[in-house]
């Protein structure tokens, strides 16, 4: 199980946050520059931020935890919004059952965004001995005021974090803007059960806005609670995962071979002691012999098995690989988005249009919306596809769908299939 008690650095690409074995928090832009200042070297757990990870549960054999990692990693570009993506993954057993198997969380994040963190923490001089997502202290937040089901409500620099809590493990985790009005923050946890599909659960605030409705406050925040929370999520990449498959190989063959070491130094010392044994003696020499070439035939088969697994992984993303990585595409949507309209939905597959749904205070601000994404270089024929008026807790508001084209989104061609010869 890792270890969480070290430092946690909390990481993003905008934003970089540090706290201490004192819980004290530090920020700033650049790892280097906050490590230094909060005196923090040597081991610390990186804590990947909500807009980095992905949640998800599946349902999975009831198999041991590395054998359902080979299914689940099979069905990654289904379960998570990262197709065509690498995918650096790690999930943990819940002890709910159904017909379909045991369900699991599954947490995700685009690999090149775990090597930049990993690359600026080696950079840092800091040792990262587990990446997690910093959302999970909030189960711990939970814990502390006895609910092993609820949503977490706090803020950072990033607006109004929103955990989702289920039976003692973190289901779904989103941020959204920063507001001091307790009514807009209701609505925004209202709004977080329904896209997450869920009914509501008792409200844990660890805001400085008082809540009426929320009778759970807790101090803190989930980077400070994470070092007291009991997991097993190791975020790990592709390759960290084939090396340790690999150790794991390497460390079965040496104790292969000291077996049969073993075992021909006892039966050296039984032929030293037995003369009237010596013809059984070599029987038993000639037949671990035999044995130990075909455990080293098969070991040698089982090295250069792994030892293609990077060749085939680069082969891989050269073919599968978008001319545009769906983060980049989704900060174009979401920088261009107007004051007062928010997006309630967005999806984007291999070859197919960008769809955006989304909520306006007015048809003016859609239409500027929609002005925004034709100005990108990114995208082109932009097209509002409908816009209607709708009420929301006695609010008018403009509900819209978009479609747009991403530039360089080809759909992969198939294969010609060869002829059968005649």
């Amino acid at each position: 199980m890792p270890d969480y008690t070290h430092p946690i650095v909390e990481w993003s690409p905008e934003l970089v946050r540090i706290t201490d074995s004192a819980g004290k928090t530090h920020e700033g832009s650049s790892l280097f520059d906050v490590a230094r200042d909060a005196n923090v070297s040597g081991a610390v757990v990186l804590g990947l931020g909500r807009r980095q990870v992905f949640e998800k549960k599946v349902a999975l054999p009831n198999i041991p935890k590395e054998e359902a990692r080979k299914i689940l990693a099979l069905r990654t570009q289904e379960l998570f919004p990262l197709q065509g993506l690498d995918i650096a993954m790690d999930f943990e057993f819940t002890d709910e059952t159904t017909t379909e198997g045991r369900i699991a969380v599954a947490y995700a994040t685009p690999a090149h965004i775990l090597r930049d963190a990993l690359a600026a923490a080696k950079s840092a001089g800091l040792k990262v001995v587990a990446v997690t997502p910093v959302a999970l202290g909030s189960v711990q937040m939970a814990r502390e005021v006895g609910q092993s089901s609820a949503i977490v409500v706090q803020e950072n620099a990033q607006g109004i974090t929103l955990d989702i809590v289920e039976n003692g493990k973190l289901v779904y985790s989103r941020v959204a803007h920063h507001s001091v009005d307790p009514q807009q923050i209701h609505s925004e946890i209202a709004r977080t059960f329904q896209t997450a599909g869920m009914a509501e659960l008792p409200v844990v605030s660890g805001l400085s806005v008082s809540l009426p409705d929320a009778p759970l406050p807790v101090r803190g925040t989930s980077a400070s609670h994470l070092r007291s929370v009991l997991s097993e999520i190791d975020i790990k990449l592709p390759e960290q995962v084939n090396k340790l498959a690999e150790k794991k190989v390497n460390d079965r063959r040496r104790l292969a071979m000291l077996l049969v070491c073993a075992a021909i130094a006892g039966i050296a010392m039984i032929t030293m002691s037995r003369d009237d044994q010596a013809k059984a003696v070599k029987k038993e020499i000639d037949k671990t012999s035999s044995e130990t070439k075909r455990l080293t035939n098969r070991m040698d088969a089982l090295t250069k098995k792994y030892s293609n697994v990077d060749e085939k992984h680069a082969f891989v993303v050269d073919g599968f690989e978008p001319k545009q990585h769906l983060s980049d595409v989704i900060s174009t949507a979401s920088n261009a988005l107007p004051a007062e309209v928010w997006i309630t939905g967005m999806s984007l597959q291999r070859g197919r249009p960008l769809q955006i749904q989304g909520t306006a205070k007015n048809s003016l601000q859609v239409g500027s919306y929609v002005q925004n994404l034709s100005a990108s270089s990114r995208l082109r024929d932009v097209r509002l596809v409908f816009s209607n008026d709708a009420l929301i807790e006695e609010v008018p508001v403009v509900q819209f769908s978009i479609t747009a084209h991403v530039i360089g989104n080809y759909p992969l061609a198939e294969p010609d299939k060869k002829k059968a010869s005649r």
